[in-house]
């Protein structure tokens, strides 16, 4: 299930609605929180636990980046200059989801920010995007960054992987298989099945997890465009549950071209 939602920004008089660049975390909560309202039990499984394979969790959800046609950088602040904007919500179609999701982000209220800047936000409307048909060869287009990273020594330190470095095709193969497993306990596909070849500009993109706190990790992703290869159910997978890691977190979101 994809979703639009098309929301209304709250300007306060007087002030122009910025909130901080890095906002990912916050847009995040609130997705944990509206699904909350809608179903308590669905929602402290899924932040809890989740869907299980190889002692790894999937939330198997994403969303992209807000879609702002006009806005302004100014430090580490994104100043929204239309009155209007889009997110996409993706989740992986479960019938435990699809009784109650589509009514509960209609007409929310809330409000993204920090101590330094908020903006609110209404949802004017949600639109329910049509699935399309998974083939064994696609094209994406990254709308929030794909997060692969790689324990590189003993002390596991970790290295975030760009698709122009050995080893990234291997492990976002593996990802996907795993949230195959995850979602249906059973694949005989074989990683060698998936090849993945990004084309055009390749864009690195850090993001703050929890800025500004004593909690505040740093990752880095990339944004760029790419054919993937790969059995139709495993397309399907990644469309609507997000390619690489920490996809609840806003990563790897990813419309067709």
């Amino acid at each position: 299930m994809r979703l639009k939602l098309h929301l209304s920004v709250i300007a306060k008089q007087n002030n122009k609605p910025e909130i901080p660049i890095n906002y990912q975390y916050e847009l995040s909560s609130w997705i944990y929180k509206t699904l909350n309202f809608g179903n308590p039990e669905f929602s402290e499984w899924l932040h809890s636990q989740g869907y299980i394979s190889e002692n790894k969790s999937f939330k198997l959800f994403t969303f992209s980046h807000f879609n702002i046609e006009k806005f302004r950088i100014n430090k580490d602040r994104l100043q929204i200059l239309s009155p209007e904007i889009s997110l996409t919500l993706s989740f992986l179609p479960i019938k435990a989801i699809e009784t109650f999701v589509m009514g509960i982000f209609k007409n929310q209220k809330f409000g993204i920010g920090d101590k330094q800047s908020q903006v609110d936000f209404v949802v004017k409307s949600v639109e329910r995007m049509p699935e399309p048909e998974f083939i064994k060869k696609m094209k994406y287009r990254c709308i929030s960054p794909i997060f692969i990273d790689k324990i590189i020594d003993e002390q596991k330190h970790k290295s975030f992987l760009s698709p122009e470095q050995e080893g990234y095709e291997e492990l976002f193969s593996t990802n996907l298989i795993s949230k195959l497993l995850a979602h249906r306990e059973f694949s005989s596909i074989n990683p060698s099945e998936i090849k993945i070849k990004h084309f055009g500009k390749i864009r690195k993109k850090g993001i703050a997890i929890k800025a500004n706190t004593p909690q505040e990790t740093k990752l880095i992703g990339y944004m760029f465009d790419f054919e993937l290869q790969a059995p139709p159910e495993l397309q399907r997978i990644g469309y609507y549950a997000g390619f690489g890691r920490l996809n609840s977190q806003g990563f790897g979101c990813c419309e067709l071209i």
